[in-house]
């Protein structure tokens, strides 16, 4: 067994392991057989992202979604790799069997001869696109989860502030309270000094 045939066992050895953990997330004929649609889903998953990145003046329910999104997009990021990874796999097996079945028919071809003619191949390339495709959705996943790490600390942040200003008008009221509380108070007295001056 050539060293090439090796590669290509194991890869598809890989590859089979890899089926065996799970189907994907994404279905890769939709990716190679309707771009039209891409463009749809990503402005629909766009506009999604922005509307639960979004803070509302509601902080408890703000703090109460916050971990059920970020749970969601982190869960979708990591299927999103798994993806990339199977999909890797395939270009993989693919190159090495384009590249062995080129050789085989051409013993005296040399290395650059065969990695074109496999880069040309139209499978070779269509499964290449799917990689770049998916490559570019595990990115979005990613960036994904990073602006929903951001949202977190700014919630920290407008928690910390929102309890200030609430602290600050217990004290404003306890304040007004005691002011109104030591009127009384010596008013009070001053009438009863005056009462029994009178008397």
């Amino acid at each position: 067994m050539t060293t090439k045939a090796k590669q290509v066992s194991a890869a598809k050895d890989a590859l089979d392991r890899q089926r065996g953990r799970g189907k994907p997330t994404c279905n890769y004929e939709a990716i190679n057989h309707e771009p039209k649609r891409k463009p749809d889903l990503l402005r629909l998953l766009q506009d999604q992202v922005m509307d639960e990145l979004s803070i509302t003046s509601d902080l408890p329910t703000e703090f109460a979604k916050q971990a059920a999104y970020f749970a969601h997009y982190a869960f979708l990021h990591a299927r999103a790799m798994d993806f990339v990874r199977e999909l890797e796999e395939q270009v993989e097996v693919s190159f090495y069997e384009l590249y062995d079945e080129y050789r085989g028919g051409h013993s005296d071809a040399k290395e650059n001869e065969c990695k074109s003619f496999v880069r040309t191949h139209a499978k070779h390339q269509r499964l290449t696109q799917g990689l770049r495709a998916g490559q570019f959705q595990s990115d979005v996943m990613k960036a994904t989860v990073r602006a929903f790490e951001m949202r977190k600390d700014m919630l920290v942040q407008l928690g910390a502030q929102y309890r200030a200003e609430m602290d600050g008008t217990d004290l404003k009221t306890s304040v007004r309270k005691a002011t109104k509380i030591v009127k009384d108070s010596y008013h009070g007295k001053k009438e009863r000094h005056a009462t029994q001056e009178e008397t």
